[in-house]
């Protein structure tokens, strides 16, 4: 209740055998696989008060890709811990799992790479951008570049505004694709309309 009172919108969903009458909840008699079913279809985010091998044997049929999945966050019965499970930088399940934590007292669990590391990862702009039409390959070959020290190239140098200037290391903008394809960079990205 206090994760749902404190998520505008967010819905409870609870077995119907727990008569839990309150705004906002929603019993089921249905079981985890048709409930997860139905979640991954219809929200963009899904918290799980469970155990997390739970939630990965029942939700996993339903994933398609990091672009479409939704936030997974799963948090134990009393709070303490909200991992970032499924979706961590597009879905927003890294930043899901902070909120929840932040209401329950307890502490986010996120294990993406560049969080862990401080580096910037660029499916993070893309989101920001609401980029279409990406190459998801080429992004995880640039967050593997910036997480082991090689430079990524970024076109337009605009750009630079939309990445917070303490997460810029590795990043070097580019005022002209010619200059950008002429760089050392070991990766070259180029966003455009």
């Amino acid at each position: 209740r206090v994760i749902a009172q404190g998520l505008p919108g967010a819905h409870l969903y609870v077995p119907a055998g727990l008569r839990v009458r309150a705004s906002g909840v929603r019993a089921f008699t249905q079981d985890l696989p048709a409930v997860f079913a139905r979640l991954t279809r219809d929200y963009g985010g899904i918290i799980c008060v469970m155990a997390a091998g739970i939630v990965v044997r029942t939700i996993s049929p339903f994933l398609a890709h990091k672009a479409s999945d939704p936030a997974v966050v799963v948090i134990d019965e009393k709070g303490r811990f909200a991992v970032s499970l499924v979706a961590g930088h597009l879905g927003g399940a890294n930043d899901l799992a902070s909120r929840v934590a932040a209401l329950t007292g307890g502490e986010p669990v996120i294990t993406t790479a560049t969080d862990v590391q401080g580096v910037f990862a660029l499916d993070l702009l893309a989101k920001r951008l609401k980029c279409r039409g990406l190459d998801f390959a080429m992004l995880k070959k640039c967050s593997y570049d910036l997480l082991h020290g090689k430079k990524v190239g970024v076109y337009p140098a605009i750009l630079k505004s939309a990445i917070p200037t303490g997460e810029q290391r590795g990043i070097r903008f580019y005022k002209s694709i010619q200059r950008l394809l002429a760089s050392r960079c070991h990766c070259k990205v180029v966003v455009n309309n």
